[in-house]
């Protein structure tokens, strides 16, 4: 079975506004020519709202069947969770990326960065694997970078990465 060790995985975590999604932009620009497989998990607590009420597919999921919906160059898989606790797809996720960012989820057990937030100077307390915290106010993409390929340099089953 496959935990968030084995993976080239890292939590990007912080509060709302802390600036998660602009770094992960940063991030997927910097990466971009590499040939990488990224995946990003996003945490949404407000929910997912991917269809429209009353399309076919929001009607067959609401009906009980998980939907693939394909289009022209992409795909999204709606599934129910049969859980309260939502556990990541590990297997998957190695299988299938040369990178994992982990938007949010600051309760898993990962190693992750957390953004600081306006007046705000440390993680809250109990946040743990805490491999790095970065200012509101300083060079964030600079700093996650080496943290990134230290990642990305370990063994982490079969890579997709163009050579």
């Amino acid at each position: 079975m496959t935990t968030f060790d084995d993976l080239p995985l890292l939590g990007i975590c912080g509060w709302s506004g802390a600036g998660k999604t602009t770094l992960l932009e940063q991030i997927l620009r910097h990466f971009a020519g590499r040939g990488l497989r990224i995946a990003i998990v996003k945490h949404d607590v407000h929910g997912i709202e991917v269809d429209r009420p009353g399309k076919d597919s929001d009607r067959l999921f609401r009906a009980g069947a998980d939907v693939l919906l394909q289009g022209p160059g992409e795909g999204f898989l709606r599934v129910h969770r049969t859980t309260t606790d939502w556990v990541l797809p590990l297997d998957f996720l190695a299988e299938r990326y040369d990178l994992v960012l982990v938007e949010g989820h600051k309760d898993m057990p990962m190693r992750k960065v957390w953004l600081l937030s306006d007046g705000e100077t440390e993680p809250p307390a109990g946040a743990q694997r805490v491999a790095a915290v970065l200012p509101r106010d300083g060079e964030r993409l600079a700093a996650i970078v080496p943290i990134l390929e230290a990642i990305l340099a370990q063994p982490h089953g079969k890579s997709l990465a163009a050579p």
